[in-house]
């Protein structure tokens, strides 16, 4: 997230307070995800309008001395605007999820495939939306397809120890790097 000390504004955010909308001091807009889910990107401002009326968060504009005072207020508003409602995965809007499955390709090109695959399973059978939303389930079955692959190749070694003639047929086979 943004580096510059200063007043920081929450723009908008959902009834859960999970995500929301920022502008740092320095003017820049940021998307902030739930704790564990990635970085904050900076974002155009169609963002805010896209998340109002797409996705129904809140407009707040609500301007706070540090970034510790913001974070205060967002459990504030949290335990407001959610009274008794437990959103939990399932809940789970599109953003949330393209943001899980990001980071289950992170976690994966990290080297962690079961980590990634457990990721992956959960918003499988959890999140309503990944059922009713053909573009999400693809994204998540296609990446589970890739990692399923990359765990059956077998491992690849050097050339050293192969016969000279059994070369070329480990190389097709993709047994040793080409």
């Amino acid at each position: 997230m943004s580096s510059i000390s200063g007043s920081v504004t929450l723009v908008a955010m959902p009834r859960s307070a999970e995500t929301f909308l920022v502008r740092d001091a320095a003017g820049t807009l940021w998307l902030c995800p739930p704790d564990g889910a990635g970085e904050s990107l900076a974002v155009d401002e169609s963002a805010i309008e896209e998340a109002v009326r797409r996705h129904d968060w809140d407009r707040i504009e609500a301007t706070f001395d540090t970034w510790e005072a913001l974070d205060a207020d967002l459990q504030r508003r949290a335990a407001e605007l959610a009274p008794g409602r437990d959103i939990g995965i399932a809940d789970y809007d599109a953003v949330d999820v393209r943001r899980i499955l990001d980071g289950a390709r992170a976690v994966s090109q990290a080297g962690d495939h079961g980590a990634a695959r457990t990721m992956l399973h959960r918003l499988l059978r959890e999140v309503t939306l990944v059922r009713e939303d053909g573009e999400l389930f693809e994204a998540i079955t296609g990446l589970l397809v890739e990692l399923d692959s990359a765990s059956r190749r077998p491992p690849q070694r050097g050339v050293a120890g192969i016969r000279p003639e059994h070369r070329e047929r480990a190389r097709r086979l993709d047994l040793v790097a080409a």
